[in-house]
């Protein structure tokens, strides 16, 4: 399944009570299908004016400490000021055509890829019944190498449904076999995984937590670069 197929399906997703309809929103994954590493979060949060509005994931104040840490590996950020300020002008979910430049290597996406009212905790059968769409999005990923969940709740909830129960240590890299579905069958892909601190969750601590974040995800992913090459 095409990324652009994927995308028209979470948007025009019902399944979830309360979810995906006025002042909540979905976001599918934002990337290019060469992505080598792909940052899951736990779900689509930020306030109306930004992620919600763009459907873009991490297109947000917890998105820039990201954005940096990939400019300093000569990457392109998530989003310039100009894309920015157009995404969140449409103020009409679903008409953002954001795209990042080709040979982009990373992709953002979410276990849960609508946003809960109020930013609460996402609903067991919420996860699960968004499963679909993130096998569906690791299958279209066709050069993916490796999965950084950010935060706790990601961390748990993709290692419980995607990795076996297998979890890194924050910081670290483990190798986990992922199944999915696709037109040949059930198959399994082997990737690394690694977790990381949510931004926002640096973000609050204040001080130099987020300048040491940036410097630690830098380092995680120049190791990544070195595995994967």
């Amino acid at each position: 399944m095409l990324l652009s197929e994927i995308r028209s399906r979470v948007l025009a997703c019902r399944r979830c009570p309360g979810l995906n309809g006025p002042g909540t929103s979905a976001a599918a994954l934002f990337g290019r299908s060469r992505a080598r590493y792909l940052f899951v979060g736990q779900s689509l949060h930020g306030d109306l004016a930004d992620s919600i509005y763009a459907q873009i994931p991490f297109l947000c104040k917890s998105g820039r400490p990201m954005s940096n840490a990939f400019e300093e590996l000569g990457w392109p950020p998530i989003g310039s000021d100009r894309q920015f300020r157009s995404a969140i002008s449409t103020r009409n979910p679903g008409k953002t055509r954001l795209r990042p430049p080709k040979g982009t290597p990373w992709a953002l996406t979410n276990i849960l890829h609508c946003h809960p009212p109020n930013n609460r905790p996402s609903k067991p059968e919420e996860i699960n019944n968004c499963s679909r769409f993130l096998s569906a999005e690791i299958c279209a990923l066709r050069r993916l190498r490796a999965v950084i969940t950010l935060g706790a709740d990601a961390r748990r909830n993709f290692a419980a449904k995607y990795a076996n129960g297998a979890s890194p240590k924050r910081g670290k890299i483990i190798q986990v076999h992922i199944p999915y579905e696709d037109a040949n069958g059930n198959q399994e892909k082997s990737l690394w995984f690694a977790a990381v601190m949510h931004p926002a969750a640096a973000m609050r601590m204040g001080g130099d937590a987020v300048s040491h974040w940036q410097s630690s995800l830098v380092k995680l992913l120049q190791k990544l670069e070195a595995i994967c090459q």
